[in-house]
């Protein structure tokens, strides 16, 4: 639905001239319509990250239960879902997928034990 109201705004002078000959209570529609599609995108994306989650739980419990440790509290899942997705500068900007992918995966066991110890990176 979003790509097809975007394809309508392309046909719009909403990417040309800035919405020219619209009307404030269309333009402020067509924010409403960027916000909506902006929530359902996000929310896309938890629910992603969340699946993923759970497949990496089923090969690798221990990891998982030690970044749970870290993450106690309500929302734990969801904080370290999001967050084992996230660019990390202590990874070389990585992410600590990418580094499990790469075969390094004492690299976010010791990323675990620096946030533990209040070395937060």
């Amino acid at each position: 639905m979003f790509h097809s109201h975007l394809a309508r705004l392309r046909g719009s002078t909403f990417f040309g001239d800035g919405l020219i000959g619209e009307t404030p209570m269309m333009k402020l529609e067509t924010y409403r319509d960027l916000r909506d599609a902006a929530e359902r995108a996000a929310q896309a994306r938890k629910e992603c990250q969340l699946e993923i989650f759970a497949a990496l739980e089923a090969i690798d419990p221990e990891l998982v239960n030690d970044g749970l440790e870290l993450m106690a509290g309500a929302g734990a899942r969801e904080v370290l879902a999001h967050y084992l997705t996230e660019s990390i500068p202590a990874l070389g900007g990585a992410t600590p997928y990418e580094m499990l992918a790469s075969g390094e995966r004492a690299r976010v066991i010791q990323l675990f034990g620096a946030i533990r110890h209040g070395v937060y990176l």
